[in-house]
């Protein structure tokens, strides 16, 4: 293991516990709303996520992610005020122009996805605050506070659970959710607000240098992360469309299950790697050998719970979700294999960004839409909830083929045989533990589906000595 693999896992372990806080949240709430609430209402609650996840990527997400990309820059140049009043400026003014695009197409949503106005209403609500915590979020990063980071995501958590489990005989649908996420999410923003260092007062201005450099970097990011959001959540709006409720809300909870399971501990890569590789990057540090051992630990860290999503999805599904929705366990392992791709299409995207090229991913996102959703509607109309699995995997794939073959003139790439390596030893190992795991239920007890206990069992011994064998030959995993 070199010096750079110590350092990466030194600089991300300060975020695990906020991730793990992430995981352990879901194996909770997931499951609660799947046992305390109706598929209908469930596939509305899913809806109403999607579109305020699309409200929040188009109002201030593309632009809070400026502060990574720039803050390091625009503070060596002694210009870090002016940077954060263009960022809060662009922040309020596409928060009301979404808003009110949003309630212009409200009964759209009310006539073909059966989306009810206080639904709207509430998730509309979201907007504000979701874009102060995505922005306090990202500065925390730049500033390195992974423990305020850690305690504002417990804090959510609890509340949010507290304040549902209140809510929920008392409010009809799923609106004691987004109410909760209301509440919470405010009460956390004041909390952050209050204990974070900011000593940088932004005033209402536009300079028109900075306003260009962050427009000409994160505009493109709007129109990309649109494409993938169609590509991520098509399915649900599909058969939300079609009225099949049942398929709708399994996808969403699958869809969030798995993404609440990987995402936290996949993000944490990138939450740590990319204010480092910006640092190196703006100070004319090479950085090919660092970016390569980021994706190497990526893989060697969260493949195996990918592989545990594949060798168990019969035995998680039975384990968390009711009767209803077992029918669905077929599409675990591939929203889990679709998930790790997405991340990986992030850290491989770096270059884009380092080289303020992000036109060129979006490019790249709007060429495959097209193509993308035909597959989708072309494998749900054959294959119905596998082929929306499979069209997520395919789609992923994709998208990680064409981003990685287009490369930028005099930029320090990746070592990408280091990784191929990295990546087939780690399977290959993964299939050798399941072996040993499965081989005894399979001579001893005749079948590998038991009781609830047992399942957990195999689940907890088939990722302790996946994780034990990779560490042993890590020298070999991780050679760069």
């Amino acid at each position: 293991m070199s010096k750079n693999h110590i350092h990466i896992l030194k600089h991300t372990a300060s975020y695990i516990p906020s991730k793990l806080l992430v995981g352990i949240n879901t194996l909770i709430i997931v499951p609660l709303y799947a046992h305390l609430l109706e598929v209908k209402e469930m596939s509305i609650y899913f809806i109403a996520i999607q579109f305020l996840n699309i409200m929040c990527t188009v109002s201030s997400d593309w632009i809070t992610k400026s502060i990574l990309r720039f803050h390091e820059k625009f503070n060596i140049q002694n210009r870090i005020e002016d940077f954060y009043s263009n960022i809060l400026s662009f922040s309020i003014f596409t928060q009301i122009i979404v808003m009110l695009i949003y309630f212009s197409c409200s009964n759209l949503l009310q006539l073909y996805l059966g989306v009810d106005f206080l639904t709207i209403i509430l998730s509309a609500c979201l907007v504000i605050p979701s874009g102060i915590r995505q922005l306090l979020f990202q500065y925390l990063r730049v500033k390195d506070k992974s423990f305020l980071y850690t305690v504002s995501i417990l804090f959510y958590q609890i509340l949010n659970i507290l304040i549902f489990l209140i809510l929920v005989k008392h409010v009809p649908n799923a609106n004691s959710i987004l109410i909760s996420m209301n509440i919470a999410m405010f009460i956390i923003d004041m909390y952050i607000l209050n204990y974070i260092d900011f000593d940088i007062k932004p005033r209402f201005k536009f300079d028109i240098k900075i306003t260009k450099e962050i427009i000409q970097y994160a505009s493109p990011l709007v129109i990309t992360n649109i494409c993938y959001w169609v590509i991520m959540h098509f399915s649900k709006l599909y058969f939300q469309y079609k009225s099949i409720f049942l398929y709708t809300a399994i996808i969403g909870f699958f869809h969030l299950f798995t993404y609440n399971i990987l995402q936290p501990f996949a993000s944490v890569f990138m939450f740590a790697g990319f204010p480092e590789l910006v640092h190196k990057y703006e100070h004319n540090i090479p950085i090919k050998k660092y970016w390569t051992s980021i994706i190497q630990l990526y893989s060697v860290c969260i493949l195996p719970i990918v592989m545990t999503f594949l060798y168990f999805h019969k035995e998680i599904t039975s384990l968390f979700f009711p009767k209803e929705y077992l029918v669905g366990s077929v599409i675990l392992p591939l929203f889990a294999f679709s998930l790790f791709i997405h991340e990986l299409i992030k850290l491989v995207n770096t270059k884009f960004h380092l080289k303020n090229k992000t036109n060129i991913e979006m490019i790249i996102a709007l060429c495959s839409l097209s193509l993308l959703v035909a597959a989708n509607i072309i494998l749900m109309q054959r294959f119905s909830l596998f082929g929306a699995g499979l069209a997520f995997f395919i789609s992923e794939l994709f998208l990680l083929i064409f981003n990685t073959f287009i490369k930028i003139e005099n930029f320090e790439f990746l070592n990408y045989f280091s990784i191929i390596k990295s990546i087939v030893i780690i399977s290959l190992i993964g299939i050798f533990t399941y072996a040993i795991i499965i081989a005894p239920f399979i001579f001893i007890f005749k079948t590998t589906v038991l009781s609830a206990g047992i399942n957990i069992t195999k689940i907890i011994l088939f990722a302790t000595i996946y994780y034990f064998i990779c560490y042993l030959f890590r020298n070999y995993i991780l050679k760069t």
